[in-house]
């Protein structure tokens, strides 16, 4: 039995080379894919925190308004948060700006009913957003529940449909 030959020595040490070089760029990329994904993590979670509170408030003033006829706070109407989030995130907090805001001006004009009609839709937007913004910092896209998915396009169509 004899050596192996030279050049077949050196190939097999450089692929062990490429592979060993291969492996340690995936890996790196790994860690940094991560590392970004949690960059803004901790500001987002503070972020989100911010604006369910505020939508939370909202209702919460709405409802004590019109069940136990307390007045509405001043700075009900300012109670905004810039959102930094990914596509549907920012889209769900847009609606809850919106239904908020519908809150707001018809709880200021006595419109009981359309008023707590907008806190049902803030309460139920809100239900929705948490989930988002729970499968968007964990990482889990199973933490929105089933019955979230395709309720706007539902809610959207009942809202739409003649009442008969």
């Amino acid at each position: 039995m004899g050596t192996a030959p030279w050049w077949a020595t050196g190939a097999f040490t450089l692929a062990g080379v490429v592979m060993a070089q291969f492996v340690a760029f995936v890996l790196n990329r790994s860690r940094e894919n991560f590392e970004e994904s949690r960059r803004w993590h901790e500001d987002r979670r503070d972020i989100y925190l911010d604006a369910v509170s505020n939508a939370w408030k909202i209702q919460d003033a709405i409802y004590s308004h019109f069940e136990q006829d307390e007045s509405l706070p001043d700075d009900l109407a300012s109670m905004s948060t810039e959102l930094v989030g990914s596509e549907e995130v920012t889209e769900v907090a847009r609606k809850l700006t919106v239904a908020a805001s519908l809150a707001v001006s018809h709880a200021q004009a006595g419109a009981s009913g359309k008023a707590l009609d907008s806190c049902d839709e803030i309460r139920h937007t809100l239900y929705y957003l948490t989930d988002l913004i729970r499968s968007e910092l964990t990482g889990d896209k199973m933490a929105v529940r089933e019955w979230h998915r395709g309720r706007s396009n539902r809610f959207a169509a009942r809202r739409s449909a003649p009442n008969g």
